[in-house]
């Protein structure tokens, strides 16, 4: 979205409403086009998917719909609930985010035999939706889930 809103006005609209007035408080500027430009090329030179020995990380997801889900890149950025298929991605466990979910929800996909996915997404802007308001982190080796509340919203001591 950020990318795309460097050109397009639409885009830069819905990237304000979507976190984007952050952005520009993280960079100390104004408007998108006083963001240092070699920001918009390390994003643009970063891969859609990584693919490890016992798991695929991913932004949104995979589109199993497609005989190759990997061939879809826009489905890696915006795709939801689509089932997976272990078998089109060597049985490895799909890790995403993309799609906010509650915390409880996130620490059942763990305990389920075989875990195909894990979404990561603990919804961390939404501390006002009950269950999420969490940023998320993963631990591929370990298996181990770190969850923190936001801090941006806690009530102050």
């Amino acid at each position: 979205m950020l990318l795309n809103a460097r050109t397009d006005e639409n885009e830069a609209y819905r990237l304000l409403q979507h976190g984007g007035q952050q952005i520009l408080r993280s960079f100390g500027v104004a408007k998108l086009t006083d963001i240092p430009p070699s920001y918009f090329d390390w994003i643009e030179q970063l891969p859609s998917f990584l693919l490890l020995e016992n798991y695929v990380l991913v932004h949104a997801g995979l589109n199993f719909k497609r005989p190759d889900p990997f061939a879809d890149e826009r489905a890696m950025r915006w795709i939801r609930d689509s089932p997976v298929d272990p078998e089109l991605i060597g049985h490895r466990v799909l890790v995403h985010g993309h799609t906010p979910i509650k915390l409880e929800s996130i620490q059942r996909q763990l305990t389920q035999e075989p875990v195909t996915e894990i979404n990561l997404d603990g919804g961390c802007v939404y501390s006002e939706r009950e269950g999420q308001g969490y940023l998320v982190a993963f631990e591929l080796g370990s298996r181990a889930l770190v969850a923190q509340k936001n801090a941006e919203k806690l009530p102050p001591d």
